[in-house]
């Protein structure tokens, strides 16, 4: 991620996350991060800069957890690199523009030229080998790309499917097979309930990006996998839409993850909770992110919600040599007193 952006990982470790987006679209950001506060789960499709300068596309992949009273303590973030989604989906645009106005020529010269017959099925027969060729070329350009990418006609039939979309789903299919065929048959378990409305909104025109959770066979059983889906029209001169391209990410193996991390989480703070010593666990600008049951006993803490609190908002008494050593302690030092005093607000000690 750091070198990505021009940067090594100590560099952006306590930075603002703004400084990887463009400052023109620092506005637009803060409120889609203020709309996910509320929400355990996101996707942002946006552009990140080098420190360069240099903007590429990116999606972004978003958990957000609450602390126990529901206010958003921390977000896990993954950024896929879309520039090369980008390239493929202009390709893929540029080539069906391409095919439609070969068809359209073809068309036109069939109707006028009636008295020519065999000059309109040359100029057919060599469009139809032209778009052929150009299929075949897009095709190879994109069954090694790292994302599932199709298009559908206005019957909802794959006119275009390349082998990354046939293998990350696991379809018992060739990109090939698929041609002809419609997403309500290759992916009948979800599209009723999941695809089939998404995909009303996309040719009615809208940009549609969400994530899809499809059940599937794995080593140790039924399992699900878990997908980012796009949704976009493909739009003629007129305005009116010709089709959907629909490009496929798996995020399985990031759901796994987080799941992970959730679990680990729960542990630590299972371990926490029930120490037998006063323990508190705090962020570099020492915001509480744990706390035991002893650490409330003993500073007569109860049960009042302290996590994602600064501990200087909880105990504004405590002095300035105090905090000058928890900076130390923050830069990495072991820091240990056996004894010292405490003089609370309220008087006692």
């Amino acid at each position: 991620f750091a070198r990505q952006r021009g940067y090594i990982p100590e560099e952006l470790v306590g930075q603002s996350v703004m400084c990887v987006f463009p400052e023109d679209l620092h506005a637009s950001i803060r409120d889609r991060l203020a709309e996910m506060a509320t929400q355990p789960h996101g996707v942002i499709e946006t552009e990140h800069q080098t420190r360069d300068g240099l903007r590429f596309p990116v999606l972004l992949d978003m958990t957000v957890i609450h602390d126990d009273e529901g206010r958003a303590e921390n977000r896990i973030a993954y950024a896929l690199d879309l520039s090369e989604r980008k390239r493929v989906e202009s390709e893929l645009a540029a080539t069906q523009a391409a095919a439609l106005a070969s068809h359209e020529q073809a068309r036109i010269v069939a109707l006028n030229q009636m008295e020519d017959a065999n000059a309109a099925r040359r100029e057919a027969e060599a469009t139809a080998t032209r778009l052929r060729n150009s299929e075949a070329l897009l095709r190879s350009a994109t069954d090694n790309a790292a994302v599932g990418l199709v298009m559908l006609d206005l019957n909802r039939r794959y006119t275009f499917a390349n082998a990354a979309y046939v293998h990350i789903l696991g379809l018992p299919w060739t990109a090939e097979q698929l041609i002809g065929m419609g997403p309500a048959e290759a992916l009948a378990a979800v599209y009723a309930t999941q695809i089939s409305p998404r995909l009303d909104r996309a040719f009615a025109g809208e940009r549609v990006s969400y994530e899809l959770p499809v059940p599937r066979p794995g080593p140790s059983g039924d399992e699900t996998a878990h997908y980012v889906v796009v949704y976009d029209p493909v739009q003629s001169d007129t305005g009116s839409v010709m089709g959907v391209i629909v490009t496929l990410y798996d995020i399985s193996e990031i759901k796994r993850a987080e799941a992970a991390l959730r679990e680990s989480q729960e542990r630590l703070q299972l371990l926490i909770d029930h120490a037998p010593a006063a323990l508190a666990m705090f962020d570099r600008d020492m915001r509480y992110l744990a706390v035991s049951q002893r650490w409330r006993d003993d500073y007569g803490l109860g049960e009042r919600g302290i996590l994602g609190y600064s501990h200087y908002d909880i105990f504004p008494e405590i002095p300035k040599a105090w905090r000058a050593v928890h900076q130390r302690g923050m830069a990495g030092e072991i820091v240990s007193a056996d004894e010292d005093r405490f003089d609370r607000a309220d008087g006692s000690t």
